[in-house]
């Protein structure tokens, strides 16, 4: 079994000083750890979450900026065009995930939606500027307004 390394010169640098130190911990963390091995596991767990929480962290900083990126790409589509909704765009049930719709209008100035006594909703203050026909499960066509930037031309 390796001792701590004892630091007998005062005149030593403080970076070496510092090595010393930290090699001192280590041995001192494995000597826990020989004598407690359930500390080990747990260690080892918590090390894997905060490792898998890293990860995940990672992970949706890379979707949440390629969304912002789709999100604010310039309109590709006009009056008249067939379009669907933008891959992780979507926001509403209807018109349903695979569908296609047409667009019916375009304002110039875009509506604000409102959620009176329900503004806790993520649908309230959502910018309205696409008005699209679509056809509902029972084949009748029905118009809607919805951000334009969540949807694509076909």
């Amino acid at each position: 079994m390796s001792k701590e390394i004892e630091i007998f010169d005062e005149g030593l640098p403080d970076s070496l000083r510092d090595l010393i130190m930290e090699a001192n911990k280590k041995k001192a963390e494995q000597r826990h750890l020989e004598s407690h091995p359930e500390d080990a596991y747990s260690s080892e767990l918590d090390q894997t979450a905060e490792q898998q929480k890293a990860e995940h962290a990672e992970k949706c900083s890379v979707d949440l900026r390629d969304r912002l990126s789709r999100l604010n790409a310039p309109r590709d589509y006009s009056v008249g065009d067939i379009v669907r909704w933008k891959k992780g765009l979507v926001n509403k049930s209807w018109p349903e995930v695979g569908s296609v719709f047409i667009v019916s209008e375009i304002l110039d100035n875009p509506m604000t939606s409102r959620m009176d006594g329900r503004e806790e909703s993520p649908h309230a203050g959502e910018r309205l500027d696409v008005r699209i026909l679509a056809l509902s499960g029972e084949d009748v066509a029905m118009e809607m307004y919805l951000d334009g930037r969540r949807i694509e031309r076909v």
